[in-house]
């Protein structure tokens, strides 16, 4: 861990700094598919979120540990820690925490097999984005509504809901992990409705 210079403040204050600036790079690695990398930094600022006492950071990193898992393909790991992160932000009522969170819940849920609870978690999570006037946390949940749609096989629903997406999506020459997710069920749609060259284009 790098020495804080007294500028930074107390002790507390330096390791509160360092753990926020920690989970936020992890976070932006993510964004951008840097896992690897992405994966010890959590590890740490997890560990000085504990050390700190602080129920909001460690909810948030538990949150992003989760949407971590759930891009590696842990499923069983992405529920736990993301199941957590929900309920602690919950506890405190954080509407900005679960807006960021609880949609990554919705997306395992449905992976797991329970398309009703995740429509669920979903219309929840748009509520309070909605009400947050986040426009990419808006377009995230969009997208996660559409392939929601798309596995209950409601095509024209799936389709709506990714132009709404669109609507919301606040950067289109922004390259992350949520725009490529947004591609990708558009090309499953696309496939799903037999349009096999716009299908192809996408993937």
């Amino acid at each position: 861990m790098p020495e804080l210079g007294p500028e930074f403040g107390v002790a507390s204050d330096r390791t509160y700094i360092l753990c926020c600036h920690i989970w936020t790079y992890a976070d932006h690695l993510i964004e951008h598919g840097e896992f690897a990398r992405a994966a010890p930094l959590l590890v740490e600022s997890t560990t000085l979120s504990h050390a700190m006492g602080s129920r909001y950071e460690t909810a948030l990193i538990l949150g992003i540990s989760g949407r971590l898992a759930l891009l590696l393909g842990d499923m069983p790991k992405a529920h736990a820690l993301l199941q957590v992160a929900v309920t602690l932000g919950r506890e405190f009522n954080h509407q900005e925490l679960l807006g960021h969170i609880q949609p990554y819940l919705g997306l395992v849920t449905l992976y797991e097999g329970d398309p009703e609870e995740t429509r669920r978690l979903l219309d929840d999570s748009l509520r309070l984005c909605l009400n947050l006037q986040d426009k990419s946390f808006v377009a995230r949940v969009c997208t996660d509504l559409a392939e929601t749609a798309l596995w209950e096989g409601e095509l024209n629903e799936a389709e709506l809901w990714l132009a709404r997406s669109l609507t919301f999506h606040s950067n289109p020459l922004r390259i992350d992990v949520d725009q490529v997710q947004r591609v990708f069920v558009a090309a499953s749609v696309a496939t799903a409705q037999q349009r096999y060259g716009h299908a192809a284009t996408l993937f």
